[in-house]
């Protein structure tokens, strides 16, 4: 999404007080209003972008997360304290090469970063997307299961009783949903219990990894 510039929107400096925002607001809105230009699409989209200006510039706590993290930090469910952590992590050194990672309020990263660090799993306890082996992890919770059924209009005002198939995945009756089969002879694992993985801290985040003592 590419960055909004809410001061030049309304023609004042970062430094404006609020009650300088709020006349260059007024001094703007009686120019583009719809009432004033009517059918006028630029007009409507300029009224649109200074008011949504002033709706942030003048609430002090909106100002202050736009003045740090800039338009991304108004996004709906962006995180400012999780934000400022990171960011201190990633100065710090991030995963201790000075190769961070560079987010956005979509929580996208760096493929290249990602693979060069050596974690090719390790955003995958943080986000739950399947980046890097699964194994080891043992059954996991699945999706809901959906279907789509059409009916004609006199049932969907009357409603009816019918019956539909689905099909759904069952635990595995050979490996019991843990996706490998013992031969008797494994011993288990003193470092992960046999799960496979161990699990480190990386900055403000924890990650696991595979583990070390039996691969």
């Amino acid at each position: 999404m590419a960055d909004k510039d809410l001061y030049a929107a309304l023609g004042v400096r970062k430094d404006a007080t609020t009650d300088e925002i709020k006349k260059a607001y007024r001094k703007l809105a009686r120019k583009y209003h719809p009432d004033v230009n009517p059918g006028n699409k630029e007009a409507e989209d300029q009224f649109k972008n200074i008011s949504e200006a002033n709706e942030v510039l003048s609430d002090p706590e909106k100002r202050k997360i736009y003045d740090e993290f800039g338009y991304e930090g108004l996004r709906a469910g962006f995180d400012p304290e999780q934000a400022r952590q990171y960011r201190q992590w990633q100065q710090a050194g991030g995963f201790g090469g000075g190769r961070g990672f560079a987010f956005s309020g979509d929580r996208s990263f760096d493929q290249e970063s990602f693979r060069y660090s050596g974690f090719e799993d390790v955003f995958s306890d943080l986000f739950g997307a399947g980046a890097g082996p699964a194994a080891g992890r043992g059954p996991s919770k699945g999706r809901d299961i959906e279907s789509s059924l059409e009916v004609d209009f006199v049932t969907a005002i009357k409603g009816a009783t019918t019956r539909i198939v689905l099909q759904k995945h069952q635990t595995c009756s050979k490996c019991g949903g843990t996706g490998q089969i013992s031969s008797g002879k494994e011993s288990v694992c003193p470092t992960c219990k046999g799960t496979g993985r161990t699990r480190v801290a990386q900055g403000p985040f924890n990650f696991t990894q595979t583990c070390p003592t039996c691969n």
